[in-house]
């Protein structure tokens, strides 16, 4: 029987618990993913974010907001309030280890409303007070900003009196469904107008003048032609009607015969 958090690879399942904010190899939390030699994990709360290894003794600062494995490919999508200026901004960037020091990301006057690490981020916008009738907007976020350092400021989502903003959760990317009506003919030449039909190549509906002229030029009239036929018909008939005359076959002894 394996053991709990053990893999069949060497690696080690790692949990991490919320209401402790400890990590575990005992199914106990979140499950990070399987850990092995230099993987780390990353560590955000409201204002910085940090890369660190995965001891099991590692401590929480009070203020986590999310822990995952640490990808250094991996993209993050952040939205907040900035106090100071009335605003609402977006930003992405990549995180980086830097020695395992705290980045700060979001200055002391700027208020965390979400992070996430969606590969195609799309937020929702709603609005309050006087633009409480305007219809809520969606953001193809990956379109509005691009990646830049976790530094940069970001940019300003609108400057309407924001209700509330949200990141959708990703969509299942649907298989594309192939249209029957669009795949071409296998009964079908080049010049088209044949249809399959129950194992035989059936002319289409073309008009009937096409169908005879296709018909004629098949089968062009050859001057003699027929009488032609006909003979060769007759001397067919003749060579079956005659009887097959014995084969003499003369044996010569003392000599080898050279048949090919």
């Amino acid at each position: 029987m394996k053991a709990q958090g053990a893999s069949t690879l060497g690696g080690q399942n790692i949990w991490f618990d919320e209401e402790v904010r400890r990590l575990n190899a005992d199914g106990r939390g979140v499950l990070l993913g399987e850990f092995a030699g230099d993987d780390k994990i990353i560590v955000f709360t409201r204002h910085h974010y940090y890369v660190a290894g995965y001891e099991l003794t590692h401590h929480f600062p009070e203020d986590t907001v999310r822990v995952e494995k640490y990808d250094p490919e991996r993209v993050y999508s952040v939205t907040y309030f900035d106090e100071g200026l009335g605003f609402y901004y977006v930003k992405r960037f990549a995180a980086i280890t830097n020695g395992g020091s705290q980045q700060e990301y979001l200055e002391a006057d700027c208020r965390l409303v979400e992070v996430v690490d969606f590969e195609r981020p799309v937020l929702r916008v709603t609005y309050q007070g006087a633009n409480a009738a305007r219809p809520a907007d969606t953001v193809d976020v990956g379109e509005y900003i691009g990646v830049k350092s976790h530094k940069a400021k970001g940019k300003r989502i609108t400057t309407y009196d924001v209700g509330a903003l949200a990141f959708l959760e990703p969509e299942p990317a649907d298989e594309e469904e192939i249209d029957e009506a669009d795949l071409p003919d296998a009964g079908a030449g080049e010049g088209g107008g044949y249809e399959e039909e129950a194992g035989e190549v059936v002319k289409a509906d073309l008009p009937d003048e096409v169908q005879s002229a296709g018909a004629e030029a098949a089968e062009p009239d050859v001057p003699g032609q027929d009488e032609a036929a006909e003979a060769s018909i007759e001397a067919v008939a003749e060579a079956e009607a005659e009887p097959e005359k014995p084969v003499e076959i003369e044996i010569i002894r003392g000599e080898q015969l050279d048949l090919f």
